[in-house]
This record gives C-alpha cells, structure tokens and sequence, in this order.
C-alpha cells in the first residue's frame, strides 16, 4: 500500500472590499461623464449598482456587504423600475 499523506493547500485571499478606489473606479467616472466609448456591460453593470444606493434604489438592488458580488432584493421592482433605465 501506498503512503499516503494529505497536504493541506494554503489559499491566499485578498478581500478587495477594504482597498482604496482604484483605477476602476476613474473608468467609471469616465462612463458615467460620456468620455469613454468602452461602455460594456460589466462596467454598465458596476456603474448602476454603485448609484443604486445614492439614488434611492438600494432596498431594490445593492451590493453584498463584502463588495464582490450582488443582490437583486426585489425582483419585480427591479424588473419594473431598474431594467427599463
């Protein structure tokens, strides 16, 4: 039989929640002024989930606690009130 022996895998995670605003953030502010034609959805989606709060909408959709991902809270208020923006 052989020797078995389990080595344990050591993950290195970063929780970028807690970084200072990066150079993502300037791309946003670009998009959001009209001076950058790279309006793919991924920032189109980032740019709206960072407003929502800001303009009210939060309780609808927001962003989870630790910034990686996101919440559709109310599913028919989003699709009536955020979707047709």
């Amino acid at each position: 039989m052989e020797n078995i022996t389990n080595e344990i895998s050591k993950v290195v995670y970063h929780d970028y929640a807690t970084e200072p605003q990066s150079e993502s953030v300037s791309l946003l502010a670009k998009v959001k002024n009209g001076s950058n034609s790279e309006q793919n959805f991924p920032v189109k989606l980032h740019y709206m989930l960072s407003d929502m709060e800001s303009d009210g909408l939060g309780h609808i959709v927001s962003w989870q606690a630790h910034g990686r991902s996101f919440t559709v809270n109310k599913p028919h208020e989003f699709v009536e009130k955020i979707l047709p923006l």
